[in-house]
């Protein structure tokens, strides 16, 4: 197979996710709207299903179709121990963690330079709904269609061009996809990881369990904890003198509430996640390697061939575009 064959896969990959993400935001558009005119009262359950419907129920098929026909085959299938997949559980912990703090950075840094404030609109989205749709929507649905969507799918029409380049390709699109700097690097991160336990497992239940691991652990029990503290007495203490007795006693009262120490040993657990996460990444980033040495897709010039062409080119500049709108919009 020659370069330029390689070349119109990829761009078609480009393309085909291009109008996953204008059909997602012209469907989003039209079902805000709809539901505007109504006078429809949004509750949670209401609000995920108009967060994820277009995605799923309209971007996505789009998306499918188009790519529907191309060659596809499934990597090798090889087992993990549960104890293998708890490390890679730690890596991604410490992956996740760094890429959040890194987003925060660069988006405090965007701020301060341009003075252009980058809302966390997914995060504020899930920490103002209630648990349960929060839970079936974020720990179930969510890991289960993106696994399939940038995983399964993408990877099993283009790993046999080269596994290194689809690994990193599908960790970038799915950055790309949340379209959010406080998201895109450790989304980056821990979807480059998934793409790898994919490649080497040719099993997506290893990558959605672990997924839905993650996005419970982070994403849910630490709201979980939150929702059990006095957010009235939070708000009180806040705007009250440090030194005044009415402020020692609110936080006292704090300091001994459930909700609170489970908050506080919850952070020391991840904490020491973490630190087992960056040993156990630095022992092992050099065994983590795929077997390329006979995939067609060679240096030099692989990455001119992955990401310069007519598809990929379109996918960035949708990404962009929208990227900016949602901006704008906020």
């Amino acid at each position: 197979m020659n370069r330029e064959e390689i070349k119109k896969a990829y761009s078609r990959i480009g393309m085909a996710y291009a109008v996953f993400i204008l059909v997602m935001y012209v469907a989003s558009f039209i079902i805000t709207l709809a539901v505007k005119r109504a006078g429809i009262e949004v509750g949670s359950w209401l609000r995920y299903l108009i967060g994820m419907g277009p995605i799923w129920l309209c971007g996505f098929p789009a998306c499918y179709l188009l790519i529907k026909g191309m060659y596809h085959i499934c990597p090798d299938e090889h087992s993990i121990s549960f104890g293998y997949g708890i490390k890679f559980y730690f890596m991604l912990c410490f992956m996740m963690i760094s890429g959040n703090i890194i987003g925060r950075l660069v988006a405090y840094l965007v701020k301060l330079t341009t003075g252009i404030a980058i809302d966390n609109t997914t995060i504020d989205m899930i920490g103002n709904q209630d648990l349960i749709p929060g839970f079936i929507f974020v720990v179930i649905l969510g890991p289960i269609l993106e696994e399939l969507a940038f995983r399964k799918i993408l990877i099993d029409r283009l790993w046999f061009f080269s596994k290194k380049y689809t690994i990193f390709l599908s960790g970038i699109m799915f950055a790309l996809f949340h379209t959010n700097i406080y998201q895109f690097f450790y989304a980056f991160f821990v979807g480059t990881l998934f793409a790898y336990i994919y490649t080497i497992t040719g099993r997506i239940r290893y990558s959605i369990m672990l997924h839905m691991f993650i996005n419970f652990m982070h994403g849910i029990l630490p709201l979980i904890f939150i929702k059990m503290m006095d957010v009235e007495l939070i708000t009180r203490l806040v705007v009250l003198s440090a030194d005044s007795k009415e402020a020692q006693e609110l936080a006292m009262k704090l300091l001994v509430s459930p909700g609170f120490i489970l908050f506080i040993l919850y952070c020391l657990m991840i904490l020491g996640f973490v630190i087992t996460g960056i040993v156990l990444f630095v022992k092992n980033i050099k065994k983590m390697r795929v077997d390329d040495t006979m995939s067609p897709l060679q240096k030099p010039g692989a990455l001119s061939v992955v990401y310069k062409n007519i598809g990929m080119i379109t996918f960035i500049l949708t990404i962009i575009g929208f990227s900016i709108y949602e901006i704008a919009a906020s």
